[in-house]
């Protein structure tokens, strides 16, 4: 076993593959692993997210990436080069920590110019490369201030134009936006993928927050136990997530375990989804939006009848939580239906969905 460079934690094996990145196939902290048979294909120029809970390998594959953790098996690979060896500050590798990781006793200017000094650039190159992404993240007013007296979300935007400045092949970000309160937050995703977006740069975002990682991706691996559960686009993931892990993770979801008695698919409260034929099915998933408030009985397969137990106004949106049979359902609708004011709880209602609003899964 190896010592993390980082920890006195100890890895073994990991596996990650790809045009852009190739990394290992497991890492193991203290005999738990951390992550395991990790295979992973990321395109140049490609916002690839890795989403999970905490602890979830998330952060130890980014850190492999950048050097700061040598697997035991596997390789990284960027750009056809394998780097599994290589010393981080070799990798033309960008990282922005959660934290930042800024130098408080430097100014905006110093901290986004260190990267360029180390990599032993030209005065001349070091102040119109410091200049040219400070001013790209909007603070090019704000170069003499102590980076002690900036707002998060500056000190945000300073950490990015220090990786930048250095123009890595990788962009890692490990978190970056979870210390913001929530529009700031909202705004720094908007630039921050239109930021990677014009500059073509391949990018690899840490996140738990899944929709960070639906909105701003265009690959997205999900990750429980050190295992990568999914890895497809955010419409795969959401549409059709591979098992009720990612369904019940990625999205609100009316996730059901089923079993089958006499050829019949069953809800635990008995309701027969007769649509559902495979006996190797375990769970049905069923997006709130999908299900509709409705008397209406023309076009859809199943018709359920519930009593309201909780209703929650989100101005653009009402869901609420639906008793049938002794199975809850949550159901969420648009605020278009003038219907839609006045059921309250008590109420009794029909549940309504089709056959292709259903999404068996395996496991």
């Amino acid at each position: 076993m190896l010592k993390s460079k980082t920890a006195p934690k100890t890895l073994r094996k990991t596996n990650f593959c790809g045009h852009y990145g190739k990394s290992c196939s497991g890492t193991v902290y203290n005999s738990h692993a951390a992550c395991s048979d990790i295979n992973l294909n990321i395109e140049e120029g490609e916002f690839f997210t890795l989403l999970g809970p905490s602890g979830c390998g998330k952060t130890t594959i980014l850190r492999m990436i950048a050097g700061f953790i040598t697997p035991d098996g596997g390789s990284i690979h960027l750009g056809g080069v394998d780097i599994t060896h290589l010393e981080p500050e070799k990798r033309n590798v960008g990282m922005v920590f959660q934290n930042y990781a800024l130098f408080p006793f430097m100014t905006v200017q110093e901290n986004v110019e260190y990267g360029l000094k180390v990599q032993k650039k030209s005065q001349r190159e070091i102040k119109d490369k410091s200049s040219r992404y400070l001013a790209m993240v909007g603070l090019e007013g704000l170069a003499k201030r102590a980076v002690s007296d900036l707002s998060g979300g500056e000190q945000q935007r300073v950490a990015l134009a220090r990786s930048l400045a250095t123009e890595p092949s990788v962009l890692l970000l490990d978190e970056p936006l979870s210390n913001l309160d929530a529009r700031l937050r909202d705004n720094m995703r908007a630039e921050l993928k239109n930021l990677q977006k014009n500059l073509g740069i391949t990018t690899v975002f840490v996140t738990h927050d899944q929709t960070e990682a639906l909105s701003m991706s265009d690959k997205v691996a999900v990750f429980k136990d050190g295992f990568c559960r999914q890895c497809a686009t955010p419409e795969e993931i959401y549409n059709s997530p591979a098992d009720s892990f990612v369904a019940a993770f990625v999205g609100d979801t009316n996730l059901f375990p089923v079993q089958f008695l006499s050829g019949q698919c069953l809800l635990p409260n008995s309701i027969k989804l007769s649509s559902i034929q495979d006996n190797e099915i375990r769970y049905i998933s069923i997006r709130p939006q999908s299900i509709r408030l409705s008397d209406s009985t023309d076009t859809d397969d199943y018709h359920l009848t519930g009593t309201i137990k909780e209703k929650h106004f989100h101005g653009a949106s009402t869901s609420w939580t639906i008793d049938v049979q002794g199975l809850d359902f949550t159901v969420l609708e648009t605020n278009i239906r003038s219907k839609a004011s006045s059921l309250s709880a008590g109420s009794q209602v029909s549940l309504c969905f089709s056959k292709d609003d259903l999404h068996p899964l395996k496991k």
